[in-house]
């Protein structure tokens, strides 16, 4: 795992715009467009609350966890691509990068349908601690 910086910008974009990416985003409904998500990530590289983490295997960029502070605590956002998925990657990435937070509470949200992420949270050790409609909130104290 490593830092992710400004070189990072069209990885990041092209993932976010994946179809599987945008089916469970929760605060956007379409394609992000390219000014937008540079800003966007000019503003997270430069937040000192926030931890944005490209994960690689093999030296390869393979997916990305991200802690930001948001309303109410610190809120985590993972995406790996497909092919990377089930072999416990996520899952070592976001421990890693939520012990590299310290102690603080860490807040996911996660879509029902989203069985990969809900079973991600629950086997992290995160307690479901809200439900509005197709949104589930977990929290994990750390």
């Amino acid at each position: 795992m490593r830092p992710a910086t400004s070189d990072d910008a069209k990885l990041l974009f092209d993932w976010v715009n994946s179809p599987d990416s945008l089916e469970n985003k929760l605060t956007t409904a379409g394609p992000i467009d390219w000014a937008g998500h540079q800003q966007w990530l000019e503003r997270l590289i430069a937040d000192p609350d926030c931890l944005l983490q490209i994960v690689e295997c093999d030296g390869r960029p393979v997916g990305q966890v991200r802690l930001e502070s948001k309303e109410g605590g610190v809120h985590v956002d993972v995406f790996l691509l497909p092919e990377f998925r089930g072999a416990g990657i996520a899952r070592d990435a976001v421990r890693r990068t939520i012990d590299a937070l310290g102690r603080r509470p860490v807040i996911a949200l996660v879509r029902r349908s989203n069985a990969r992420s809900l079973a991600l949270f629950r086997a992290l050790g995160f307690d479901r601690i809200d439900a509005d409609g197709g949104v589930l909130t977990f929290r994990l104290e750390h």
